[in-house]
């Protein structure tokens, strides 16, 4: 009966020191500002604030324009993200999405950096891994748009 409730106490107390572990190298790391559905996160470790909500599937033109033209979160100096600033927001420990962000779809989403080999490709994420890829300008991914704090 003893050993019982010593088998029961020392996997709880694993548990415990398991979960609290997890929850310390998993810290979202965002600030958030602004009005509900108007929110913008700022990223502590690159101080970039980010649009929260993302735009439906854009081409890279459209993606580039919507960004320039947008009005959020009381602010009007948004762009699209160049395509270090968006591996900003990647955690390679995570997959689907490979980010902390919050509400962040497992799906492909467009920086501005153009190809240094063809000008009608330029880099993604793919959210679902991290990875980064070259996608041809007339094809369409998601769209969030970022600001300096």
């Amino acid at each position: 009966m003893n050993l019982n409730r010593l088998v029961v106490l020392s996997t709880l107390a694993m548990m415990a020191i398991s979960t609290h572990t997890w929850a310390a190298e998993e810290p979202t790391g965002f600030t958030i500002e602004g009005t509900p559905g108007e929110q913008i996160l700022t990223d502590a470790a690159s101080s970039l604030g980010w649009q929260k909500v993302h735009k439906a599937e854009l081409n890279w033109d459209q993606a580039k324009a919507y960004c320039d033209d947008l009005k959020y979160g009381g602010k009007d100096d948004w762009r699209l993200p160049e395509r270090g600033e968006l591996m900003t927001i990647v955690k390679y420990r995570k997959s689907n999405p490979a980010s902390n962000f919050p509400g962040m779809p497992a799906k492909y989403f467009w920086s501005q950096s153009t190809s240094a080999e063809a000008s009608g490709f330029a880099w993604g994420v793919n959210f679902r891994n991290g990875s980064l890829n070259n996608y041809d300008k007339a094809s369409t991914q998601l769209v969030r748009c970022v600001r300096k704090s």
